[in-house]
């Protein structure tokens, strides 16, 4: 593959970062989530790995629920824009599968609130 990145860019990096905090999750939580080894997370983040397997990134897909054409640009893997707004709605919906019901119809709630005062 001609596109296939020598080391992991540092937006994909920095990505990652975002999500795990965002969650509240360690690095070994994140890739147990995701199905991955214990260290896999760990192991892109410090460069330990030098490109990010098909597989590894499905599973941040899903993970952190975004497409997985946007996390194979942040790869490195894929030319084009990165849908920054379906990347923050795919965080939205991921996020709010965080929360319990209640939280949720709260966050609802809110959100009505807060477009209809546009």
């Amino acid at each position: 593959m001609e596109n296939m990145p020598h080391s992991i860019p540092d937006p994909f990096r920095r990505w990652i970062n975002a999500q795990i905090e965002a969650r509240n999750f360690s690095q070994a939580e994140a890739s147990r989530r995701a199905g991955l080894n214990q260290n896999a997370i760990s192991d892109l983040l410090t460069g330990k790995v030098s490109r990010v397997s098909l597989k590894t990134a499905q599973a941040l897909a899903r993970l952190f629920g975004a497409s997985l054409i946007d996390v194979l640009r942040l790869a490195g893997y894929l030319e084009g824009p990165i849908n920054d707004e379906d990347l923050t709605l795919s965080e939205l919906v991921s996020l709010a599968k965080l929360l319990s019901p209640d939280e949720r119809l709260d966050l609802l709630d809110w959100l009505r609130w807060r477009t209809s005062r546009r």
